[in-house]
């Protein structure tokens, strides 16, 4: 009988403390992010450059390799990373090399051959931080 009684008042004490959880949680200001992107011109095709890649290294990785390699190894990501930072290199100077500088293509600002150097450096930090 005491398990009893004290299962009660524990739930009790649980159905109260969610109660006023949530009636605070309802007090609360409701924050919504808004996210947008940057860019002027044709900056912002740069962002499919990775998608490409990256969905072409994984069908020829598992292909050559057998189904689920890619996700099981780190070496495909990285060749992935770092052939998309060869892309967007290249992509982003074939569009701005006869650009006079205020009509480069950009995305957030930066011309989109610099983008290179970020997905380059992105690539690094994730194969930094795996190990």
């Amino acid at each position: 009988m005491c398990d009893r009684q004290a299962n009660a008042v524990w739930e009790q004490l649980h159905l109260a403390s969610l109660k006023r959880l949530a009636k605070l949680e309802n007090q609360l200001p409701v924050r919504d992010f808004d996210m947008f992107i940057i860019w002027h011109r044709l900056g912002i095709l740069i962002l499919l450059v990775p998608i490409v890649v990256f969905v072409t290294i994984q069908l020829v990785v598992d292909a050559a390799l057998g189904q689920g390699f890619y996700i099981a190894h780190l070496w495909p990501k990285v060749v992935g990373g770092l052939l998309t930072a060869l892309a967007v290199g290249a992509f982003g100077y074939s569009m701005n090399k006869n650009e006079p500088r205020p009509r480069k293509h950009r995305l957030f600002f930066l011309p989109v051959e610099y983008w290179s150097a970020v997905v380059a450096a992105l690539t690094v930090v994730m194969a930094v931080r795996s190990n």
